[in-house]
């Protein structure tokens, strides 16, 4: 069982290491796309998501109770029992405000001395990016890991989590309240 493991970590490891640049291309895409909140329309930032998931064999759900902001849950259930780990992120961010203070345009997504800039990077456009490739890269390891693995993508962090996380926790509770839940 140790050794499954460890080939499996390695793999990972190798895997994710061989994908940097894509990792980092998505990021910079996810970056480019305006889904600022208010106004709130993140179905850009959503389909983005949803293309990377159809690609990667991923099955997920569109869970929208507010037409603008498409929420995304996928889930995968390991063979073995265990513990539930959700990933969670939002689609949102703040709007970009007067564009003049900005040294780079805001929308950009520019790789500058190893770093991507534009709104919503740090909050949480990469932790979103990072739960996404995450997701995917541990679904497949069926063998090697237990229990169930959510990711929960929302689109209405910003103002609150009425169409959001809030909405979830109210209607899809056994989905996205795992025994830990990370949120990048």
């Amino acid at each position: 069982m140790r050794s499954g493991m460890s080939e499996a970590r390695h793999a990972l490891l190798c895997r994710i290491e061989s994908e940097q640049d894509r990792l980092v291309r998505f990021f910079r895409d996810f970056t480019r796309v305006d889904t600022s909140n208010p106004p709130g329309d993140t179905r850009a930032g959503a389909k983005l998501i949803q293309d990377f998931l159809g690609a990667a064999g991923l099955p997920y759900e569109i869970v929208v109770p507010q037409e603008t902001m498409p929420n995304i849950i996928a889930g995968t259930r390991f063979p073995r029992p265990g513990r539930h780990l959700v990933l969670n992120g939002h689609i949102d961010v703040f709007p970009v405000g007067d564009e003049s203070r900005w040294t780079r345009r805001p929308l950009s997504g520019d790789l500058v001395d190893g770093r991507v800039h534009g709104r919503g990077t740090v909050d949480m456009k990469c932790g979103t990016t990072a739960s996404l490739f995450t997701y995917a890269y541990l679904s497949p390891l069926g063998e090697a890991l237990r229990g169930r693995l959510t990711l929960a993508l929302v689109s209405d962090e910003e103002t609150g989590g009425r169409w959001g996380s809030d909405y979830l926790v109210r209607h899809r509770a056994a989905d996205v309240l795992g025994d830990c839940v990370l949120n990048g």
